[in-house]
């Protein structure tokens, strides 16, 4: 029985379990034992049996505590783990998700610029306002349909004449 006691006390400092935690069971064996002792010294052997009994009774009661509460910290250490795990799987998703839209978006930037190319090859890289072009400069200037023959106009009144450098006569002297 002592060396039971012994090994119920080495199990519980090897599994890191408290001490004052085994101590009721340990002390209700040894008290059991001092009477089995005591009955067996007065010739009472039927009971002296019965609290051998006992006190092995409480030693198993000693070690099934250890052992519940050595697997109670493991438990504690493995949903640590567990927890710890769970917050990295949510990151991870949460960064695939992430890296998922800026794919998608990339994708759509890569598709509008292969477009924005197909367009600028079918007008041959020519800027199309929708208006006919001939190739010829536009200034701004209002073309009124009059004939200009690119020489200066001095501000006299053209009457729509061509005007061929001479002096022409004013209107109103």
């Amino acid at each position: 029985m002592k060396r039971a006691l012994f090994d119920l006390r080495a199990d519980a400092m090897r599994e890191g379990v408290d001490q004052g935690l085994i101590a009721r069971p340990m002390a209700e064996a040894v008290r059991a034992m001092a009477r089995a002792m005591g009955a067996r010294a007065s010739g009472d052997e039927p009971h002296a049996v019965m609290l051998e009994g006992l006190a092995t009774g409480f030693v198993e009661l000693g070690s099934l505590t250890v052992r519940a509460i050595a697997r109670e910290q493991a438990m504690k250490a493995l949903a640590a783990r567990v927890e710890a795990a769970a917050i990295k799987l949510a990151r991870a998703r949460a960064l695939v998700a992430e890296e998922a839209a800026r794919r998608g978006r990339l994708t759509a930037l890569v598709e509008r610029a292969e477009r924005k190319a197909m367009d600028g090859r079918a007008n041959d890289g020519r800027a199309n306002d929708g208006r006919a072009n001939d190739g010829k400069a536009n200034d701004g200037k209002a073309n009124d349909g009059k004939a200009n023959d690119g020489k200066a106009n001095d501000g006299r009144a053209n009457d729509g004449k061509a005007n061929d450098g001479r002096a022409t006569e004013r209107v109103g002297k």
